[in-house]
Formats: structure tokens, sequence, C-alpha cells
């Protein structure tokens, strides 16, 4: 395949503003719902992103984004690494300001309200921050600390959350455990304090598959409490078992948003490319191309 790479690299991405031309309309009827939304009625729903922006310069790292997430509910960012994603946990943790638009976190204004909005989330980074000189008991007990867990339940707390995620040993040293107990206890100490609304960002990344599996179980039965979810992931297979509804990220861009089964419905029939060159030479190398495509 040599060649046809060589050809498809001569190929550049369509600038940012003509992505924006072809919004697709589930994106769009998102949009305008929540455009349309008073003060009392986004208060019915977890998280609302009104038009959340944030650019670097005249990198647009995330671009009018929208969408509203109903109670109890599990939704998925799917994009590669650099899509995005990360970058709306940021936001709507308070780590950095978005560039324009807002968030809304049952009711309140994240750019004004920030300190109310905290209160209700918790928020499981993509890199693992603990403590890896203490024990994985020792991390447990400080967050149960922090959060304001009574000293007499402490104990229980640490042992009832051992048991949902299978950590054999809590006793031992984060620095002498696996990469996928790290993402265990990290997730762990998103859980303590019970918040309503969960930011969990590449969760599984890193862990075997049996610790997913074993996550993914965990995951439901937290959704089944109550619990509004937000999880980012590159993995189509996890969203699909984890999340109700899923919106695919590119370049800072929703492109589509939905339940995984009507995504199927919509785009798994077959899509029409039309490709408009910019010169004679370059439609010579894409014939070739084509006829290269074609003998594979």
């Amino acid at each position: 395949m040599p060649f046809a790479e060589e050809k498809v690299s001569d190929f550049s991405r369509p600038p940012p503003e003509t992505q924006r031309f072809y919004e697709d309309s589930d994106i769009r009827d998102e949009r305008e719902m929540i455009e349309n939304m008073d003060k009392y009625e986004r208060r019915a729903y977890s998280l609302i992103l009104d038009n959340i922006s944030k650019h670097y310069g005249k990198l647009k790292a995330v671009d009018r984004v929208s969408l509203c997430l109903s109670n109890a509910r599990c939704f998925g960012f799917l994009g590669i690494t650099g899509a995005g994603k990360s970058t709306v946990f940021k936001m709507l943790t308070g780590e950095i300001t978005p560039t324009s638009g807002t968030a809304y976190v049952f009711g309140y204004d994240i750019k004004k309200q920030m300190f109310e909005a905290r209160k209700y989330l918790a928020y499981c980074p993509q890199f693992d921050a603990l403590f890896f000189n203490f024990t994985i008991k020792q991390n447990l007990k400080v967050y149960c600390m922090i959060k304001g867990v009574p000293k007499g339940f402490i104990n229980q707390v640490c042992e009832n959350l051992q048991v949902s995620f299978g950590i054999p040993d809590i006793n031992k040293k984060i620095a002498n455990v696996t990469k996928s107990t790290h993402r265990k206890v990290s997730i762990i100490l998103s859980l303590i304090g019970c918040a309503p609304l969960l930011l969990l960002d590449e969760p599984t990344d890193g862990m075997n598959p049996t610790d997913q599996t074993k996550f993914w179980t965990v995951l439901s039965a937290l959704r089944s409490t109550g619990k509004t979810i937000v999880v980012t992931s590159n993995s189509v297979e996890e969203i699909e078992e984890v999340c109700t509804r899923m919106a695919v990220m590119v370049n800072g861009v929703l492109k589509c948003i939905g339940a995984s089964q009507h995504l199927k419905n919509r785009f798994s029939k077959g899509l029409v490319l039309r490709i408009k060159m910019q010169t004679t030479k370059r439609l010579q190398s894409f014939y070739s191309l084509q006829d290269e495509c074609f003998r594979l």
C-alpha cells in the first residue's frame, strides 16, 4: 500500500469553517433546544453545554459544543486523542475557562457559579492524581477526609469500594501496583462523596480486559442509583457497552449525537463521498489512487 499512502497524503483536510457548514441535523436540533431553554428548564438537567468553546489562538480545541443530559443517564464522548474531549472536562471542572459559551451543572452556570456547580461534580482525570508513596488505603482515607466522610465510616467506605472494584490488597503502596490498579483507584476516589454528576476521562485506559469488564458492570450499577455519568473514550465497544447516549467528536466539533442504535440506523446504510479537486494534477493523482483501491 505504499503508493496509496503516498497519494492520500497529497490531499489536505478541509478548513474548519467548511466543517461547520455540514453540521448534522441532530446536533443542530440539540443546539436550538438548549438556546430556547429558560433558567427553570435548565435546572431539570444534570448537565447542559451551551455553545461552549475553547480556543488557543487560531486553534479551536473545542468549538461551539452543545448538548444536554437528563438525570441517571450515561453519556459518552467518542473520539481520538486530541479531539477535544478532555478539554471539555477541564472547562467543566474550572481548570480552564471557556473562550465563549458556558455550561450548566444542575442549573448552575460554571462561569458565574462555579463554587456551587463543583458541589455536584466528581472527576476522574485522564492521568492518575495519586499519592504514589502512600498505600491504596491511605489514598482513600485522605480523599474521604477531604470529602467530609464521617471518621467512623471511613474504614467501611474503603472496604466497600475495595470489594466493588476487586482490589485484593489495599495496604500496598500505589507505586508497587499495576497501571490497571492505578486507574481503578482513581475511579474509586471520584466516587467518594457521592456527587450526582460523575466525569470519567478515559477511565479504562491502561486497564486489562478483565478489569474493564468489571468496571462496565460497576458503571451500570452506579447509573441505576441515579447518578449521571459522562465518559470519554476512543473505544467504540466501551461507549456502546456503558452509555445510553453518545457523541462523536472530531477536531473539537460534535459530528453526530444520539443513542448507539439511532446512529447505526442513520449512518450504517452507506455514504456518498463528494471530492472537489483544486488542480488537474491532483485530479490525476486521485484517479490513480482510486484505481489502486479498486485493485485491493
